[in-house]
């Protein structure tokens, strides 16, 4: 809908049907900021009535963020280019959502300049996610492969080159299938049929470093459908699992160990603890358990630094450790707290 008859937009079809089908909100104004026509597209969300102020000054209508981006692109019309640079600003709508929309003045003839406005919110907020996206793919710890509808290779992020040796160049345009010829052939067809039918499939499969060395990993692999409905992209996301073996067994160590002095911690002194009274219940036995701590620790840390305390906790745990047997056990329970249990102590002495 063209706002002023008499206005150049109704100079031909073809410019209407051209400008009607642009997605901006095209303003006519002179040099002074009066409006004189306009192009609403039926999306943009304007905020005041245009029709209203043909042959008014814009200016005093506009929210106070377009009218700092109104005068700025008036300002950039008056030195003769004629595209100014866009000016992007932010405004609130009725409801309360942020927008984003970007000016750009072009100078038409004589007096008169027009102003473009987009609404570019959406596509802020998919640079945004595109931006977040590419962070997340290169800096997570799973090595990650997108390939074409034929598996042919287009990236890869950090991890699968750390993981694999491979890098982003040497791969580009080979073929990377997800399992090797090795894989049982059943093993192949639930990988298809899974793909074909829920978009995704999830499994172990054995890969190989580019040393030569093979290494199970734990697969995710995704279809990635085209605006066709075709599969245009393949990505599979893989976590090494000869790598979880040291982190697991370090896991398990702190769960029963204390990490600076690698005497028991509470939890492993509260089993052998348990055990030790109920050997001695059973055998008339008796178990003794010592408790002590340090004078003055803290003055330590405060004055000599951390670094110094905890070197100190580290000699007397290993002092302590060389007093007890074998069968005793030794504890740190918190900062310069320990505990040890004296276990098949056959009297008071």
């Amino acid at each position: 809908m063209l706002a002023d008859q008499t206005s150049p937009w109704r100079s031909g079809a073809t410019l209407e049907r051209l400008l009607l089908s642009v997605p901006d909100l095209i303003l006519q104004v002179d040099r002074a900021g009066q409006l004189l026509g306009y192009k609403l597209s039926g999306s943009f969300e304007a905020q005041i009535s245009l029709a209203d102020l043909i042959g008014q000054p814009l200016l005093p209508s506009l929210p106070q963020p377009a009218a700092v981006a109104f005068q700025e692109a008036l300002a950039r019309a008056e030195t003769g280019e004629d595209v100014a640079p866009p000016i992007e600003y932010r405004m609130t709508s009725e409801s309360g959502q942020e927008l984003i929309r970007e000016l750009r003045a072009v100078a038409a003839e004589g007096d008169v300049v027009l102003l473009l406005i987009r609404d570019v919110t959406r596509q802020r907020a998919a640079d945004h996610q595109v931006r977040l996206m590419a962070t997340l793919f290169e800096h997570t710890a799973e090595g990650v492969v997108v390939c074409d509808g034929e598996w042919q290779v287009q990236t890869v992020n950090r991890a699968f080159t750390s993981i694999t040796g491979f890098g982003v160049d040497e791969l580009t345009g080979t073929r990377l299938y997800p399992l090797d010829s090795q894989a049982p052939p059943e093993l192949d067809a639930e990988l298809r049929d899974q793909l074909e039918r829920g978009g995704s499939w999830r499994g172990e499969v054995h890969a190989r470093r580019k040393n030569g060395e093979f290494y199970p990993q734990w697969s995710t692999v995704s279809a990635v459908l085209g605006p066709d409905g075709e599969v245009s992209q393949y990505l599979q996301v893989f976590t090494d699992l000869s790598r979880r073996g040291p982190m697991t067994r370090r896991l398990g160590y702190l769960h029963h160990y204390d990490a600076l002095t690698g005497l028991s911690n509470e939890r492993l002194l509260l089993e052998r603890l348990s055990k030790a009274l109920a050997v001695a219940e059973r055998e008339k036995g008796r178990v003794a358990l010592l408790r002590f701590d340090f004078n003055c620790f803290r003055n330590v840390n405060d004055t000599l630094g951390y670094e110094v305390g905890d070197q100190l906790l580290a000699l007397v745990s290993e002092r302590l450790r060389g007093a007890a047997r074998m069968s005793d056990t030794c504890a740190r329970l918190h900062a310069d707290e320990f505990v040890l249990v004296l276990e098949n102590l056959q009297d008071r002495s």
